[in-house]
């Protein structure tokens, strides 16, 4: 599904926005999700995406929300044990943060 000309002016300005901090995966061009683009998901088993989606999580949630979105992130983060102590996770996290700065 391509991108209609107004998502791509939205894009665009969102990219050159000097207030503005985007994250991205790139091995996988994600950038987190889209509203309009569900289809739109982080890779499978892959550090950077996931952390991109969990960080885009929480600071598109309105303040009156993050009480709820925190809850429901510790559920997400129980399973993930449940997971881990059946031997059924396979991600391998960062044992450490990687962090890049660059300029344009």
């Amino acid at each position: 599904m391509a991108l209609t000309p107004q998502e791509q002016r939205q894009m665009v300005a969102e990219a050159f926005d000097p207030t503005r901090v985007t994250l991205y995966c790139a091995p996988h061009s994600y950038f987190g999700p889209i509203k309009n683009r569900p289809e739109i998901i982080p890779a499978e088993g892959c550090v950077d995406c996931l952390k991109i989606f969990w960080i885009h999580e929480l600071s598109a949630c309105p303040p009156d929300k993050r009480e709820q979105k925190l809850s429901e992130i510790e559920e997400v983060m129980h399973k993930v044990v449940e997971l881990v102590e059946k031997g059924q996770w396979d991600l391998a996290l960062y044992p450490h943060p990687k962090i890049e700065i660059g300029e344009e």
